[in-house]
């Protein structure tokens, strides 16, 4: 019986690491660009449906593989989320995956309401209680430009 329990247990969490997932470390992408914009209320996207990029960006950072990868990792785990969000969304700042300078996934990031939106589905974000960024994640993505 006890044998039962520990299989059981080990499946339960082999199941749970699967359901959190981090989709953006096998994102196919060969650069991330972080982009600082302004649009107004109506249009918060940072790409529209046919591929073009916001026309109220202010200034863009491509960033370092490094960088990139460590934001990839911070993204997908669950201490980044957790945090209480509020309801104004007003993004201005923005990360782009490129794939041969075509974008395939992106983020839109509001600092003032503590809540992004991804492109591509997060598991860790959609598993949190509270879908706000955590103080610490929150604190990583200002250091990145998005002061």
């Amino acid at each position: 019986m006890k044998l039962l329990a520990l299989i059981f247990l080990v499946y339960c969490s082999i199941c749970n690491h699967a359901q959190i997932k981090n989709p953006f470390l096998t994102l196919k992408y060969d650069s991330l660009v972080m982009y600082h914009y302004s649009p107004p209320h109506d249009s918060t996207y940072i790409i529209d449906k046919r591929g073009r990029l916001n026309p109220h960006v202010k200034s863009r950072v491509r960033l370092d593989d490094a960088t990139a990868k460590d934001f990839n990792t911070r993204i997908g785990l669950p201490e980044s989320y957790g945090g209480m969000r509020a309801k104004c969304f007003m993004p201005h700042l923005a990360f782009v995956y490129y794939r041969n300078e075509t974008p395939v996934a992106n983020i839109i990031i509001c600092l003032g309401c503590n809540y992004f939106i991804p492109s591509i589905d997060v598991p860790a974000q959609k598993n949190a209680k509270w879908a706000g960024m955590s103080p610490e994640f929150k604190r990583y993505v200002s250091n990145q430009g998005g002061k």
